[in-house]
């Protein structure tokens, strides 16, 4: 029976393997050639094409953004995959581009004078981040100069959106998987369980979220790839599965072991023998009894909602504190990062 065991998690794990190579390269090209601040150069240069008639400052590739590089390349006589390639860019940036219908002339992207920059490469005209500023609520962002706490009010709803959805999901199905593998010890249920939760730890967050955007966006096209305000609840799946994969094996496996260690002690075989219906010991005094671990690690899974699923977040391009994090690392907005 070990050795069956064994057989089928390597099988397993050569099929995630196999799937991952494939996903990374979907990934990438899913990214359409720009992610990150990128998009926001690619849409400014859109923008004074009249192709967008608002500068929506949004980092992420959405539909939105698939459709208007489609219709440029329609314009330009270029294959329209709604993929913004090097050589689309360049074109772009070059001048050459074809404007869209009924739009003014192309306007030349405003140019400034670079800042003098210190000898750690930063800008010395960066607003200043002191003690006092901190206090009052009025530290800037060295990229956007606005201030850094209004940026995170914005993204914060949708931060608490994704990590509850994610939090109440991954309880439920946790602590359920680990009641009954408790109850049903040795039972094939509990064997199975055993070993599709084990694997499941021994994914990472990331490869997982890869997984299933190649599988139910790419391949079935079931759900959108990227996350807009305008696709609802559809666009908070994917990234609410990402989070519930990473979180299920270790809340499932702690519930199993709380109710097993409980399930042996005396007064559960004193309330079976006394004829108390087996629904009652389980929900009642088993549970009961065991629930002080897992709501321990139930408030430190909330606790981690507040902070943003950063992976989710990224992978999927969500407007919350995880993708601000993100792209307040890449871009060295220290205040972005400390806050």
């Amino acid at each position: 029976m070990r050795i069956v065991k064994c057989l089928s998690i390597l099988t397993v794990l050569v099929l995630l393997s196999v799937l991952g190579c494939a996903a990374a390269e979907e990934y990438v090209t899913l990214q359409k050639g720009v992610s990150g601040p990128a998009v926001l150069k690619l849409k400014q240069a859109m923008y004074y094409l009249g192709y967008f008639t608002s500068l929506n400052l949004s980092e992420s590739y959405n539909d939105v953004m698939v459709e208007r590089v489609k219709k440029l390349q329609k314009n330009n006589g270029l294959a329209e995959d709604g993929i913004a390639t090097p050589e689309l860019q360049a074109l772009v940036y070059s001048g050459k581009c074809i404007p869209a219908e009924n739009a003014p002339a192309p306007t030349p992207l405003p140019t400034e004078p670079p800042a003098p920059l210190s000898p750690d490469g930063m800008p010395q005209d960066l607003p200043e981040c002191d003690e006092k500023g901190l206090l009052k609520g009025e530290v800037l962002s060295y990229t956007s100069r606005n201030n850094v706490f209004t940026e995170l009010r914005q993204r914060f709803p949708m931060t608490i959106r994704l990590g509850m959805l994610g939090f109440l999901l991954s309880s439920v199905i946790g602590v359920t998987i680990g009641i009954i593998c408790a109850v049903k010890q040795h039972s094939f249920f509990d064997t199975a369980t055993t070993v599709v939760v084990v694997l499941f730890s021994c994914v990472p967050t990331f490869f997982a979220g890869v997984i299933l955007l190649l599988l139910f966006s790419v391949k079935l096209n079931i759900f959108p790839s990227f996350f807009a305000v305008e696709q609802g609840i559809r666009g908070l799946v994917l990234p609410t599965l990402t989070t519930v994969i990473g979180s299920v094996p270790t809340l499932s496996r702690l519930t199993r072991s709380a109710m097993l260690s409980v399930l042996e002690q005396d007064y559960i075989r004193t309330a079976r023998a006394k004829g108390v219906p087996e629904k009652t010991v389980i929900w009642k005094h088993a549970l009961k009894n065991a629930s002080f671990p897992i709501i321990m690690v139930l408030l430190s899974g909330f606790a981690g909602v507040l902070g943003g699923s950063v992976v989710s977040e990224t992978i999927y391009s969500v407007p919350g504190i995880g993708t601000y994090l993100t792209t307040a690392i890449s871009t060295k907005n220290t205040p972005g990062v400390m806050l």
